[in-house]
């Protein structure tokens, strides 16, 4: 199994913090609890809370949060610095 390096391990917590920090902040401003919001999308609490912590989950419950909020995320290629 390939090791990841710390440069790589930064960029994945980094994206991580600004996904849980998206998704918390479009739960706020739509005056959402998870609780609330996992009975909207179909889901349990707990694979929202999973996500809303950082901690390990999968991509479908991932893009199925973020179609329940109206987000989505977009992949291209990075800005060259």
């Amino acid at each position: 199994m390939k090791k990841v390096n710390n440069n790589t391990q930064t960029l994945i917590t980094d994206l991580k913090l600004k996904i849980i920090k998206s998704i918390k902040d479009e739960l706020a401003a739509r005056n959402y609890s998870v609780r609330q919001f996992a009975e909207k999308v179909d889901m349990k609490h707990p694979q929202i809370h999973r996500v809303t912590r950082g901690e390990n989950y999968n991509i479908d419950t991932l893009i199925k949060i973020l179609d329940g909020l109206d987000m989505e995320i977009i992949v291209q290629p990075k800005a060259l610095k």
